[in-house]
């Protein structure tokens, strides 16, 4: 039988995933280097001599223009990486919560934030888990009902009550908002 991978271990056969935040991180490397060239050729027109540049305005032109250029690429990078990291950190506080035992809290992104979509995914997948613990719970209230009859006169039922009850409460808290 062949062995099975984990997900996500694989090898990717293609660099470019179609990802949201992979298209915008590539428009705005494109669109710096772009800007860079277009700085450095205005910069070297305005700087020129009837068409003539020295090799000392070509160096000191193209310097500016990689200032211009790290400085814009600083802030935006700030400004980007704040889209990405921010929900980044948010998913882990959730998988923290999901980890100490309470369903109740959503992923909850800005608007603008990358991974929108698997902010919708996580979300319904933690629905899909407070649906089965709600369906655990009321199969446990229904065993207690048939157990409370006959735990009157029957030791072992109440026995298996209390083990249901147990149960029932253990389940309960996952439903239950922790402050």
């Amino acid at each position: 039988m062949a062995e099975q991978k984990p997900i996500g271990t694989e090898r990717r056969k293609q660099l470019f995933l179609g990802n949201p935040a992979q298209t915008h991180l590539l428009l705005l490397l494109t669109g710096f280097v772009l800007a860079g060239m277009l700085v450095f050729l205005v910069l070297s027109l305005i700087t020129g001599n009837d068409g003539q540049l020295s090799l000392v305005a070509i160096f000191l032109n193209l310097l500016l223009a990689m200032i211009l250029i790290m400085i814009g690429v600083a802030f935006l990078g700030l400004r980007y990486s704040n889209k990405i990291m921010g929900p980044i950190v948010n998913f882990g506080r959730n998988l923290q919560f999901i980890h100490q035992g309470d369903y109740t809290h959503k992923v909850q992104l800005r608007h603008g934030d990358e991974f929108q979509n698997m902010a919708g995914v996580f979300n319904q997948a933690l629905e899909s888990l407070r649906t089965r613990v709600q369906e655990d719970l009321a199969f446990a209230d229904r065993l207690i009902v048939e157990l409370e009859a006959a735990a009157a006169s029957d030791a072992k039922a109440r026995t298996v009550l209390q083990e249901v009850k147990d149960y029932r409460a253990n389940k309960e808290r996952y439903l239950q908002t922790r402050t």
